[in-house]
């Protein structure tokens, strides 16, 4: 049999509530990763404010190469900003 040892995902959108998450977060055996370059906007959908949510360490790419670790709301919500504003 194949052993997992981990889950990465490029670009997932939102796919379940906070309670999925919270469940997921806390009975995986796997490490999960989520994937999401700055100026992809399917992560960002459906909109957190209809409940959805998503699970697994977030890793971001900024357009400058940079690459942030679980970074705050407050600069997600900024570089989607900038995004939206440069075209």
């Amino acid at each position: 049999p194949i052993s997992i040892q981990g889950v990465m995902t490029f670009g997932q959108p939102r796919v379940g509530n906070s309670a999925m998450s919270k469940f997921i977060k806390e009975n995986s055996p796997v490490i999960i990763q989520r994937v999401q370059n700055s100026s992809d906007v399917v992560p960002n959908v459906p909109a957190s404010s209809a409940g959805y949510r998503h699970c697994g360490l977030h890793i971001m790419i900024l357009n400058d190469g940079k690459i942030l670790r679980n970074p705050p709301i407050s600069q997600q919500r900024q570089e989607a900003t900038t995004q939206i504003t440069s075209g």
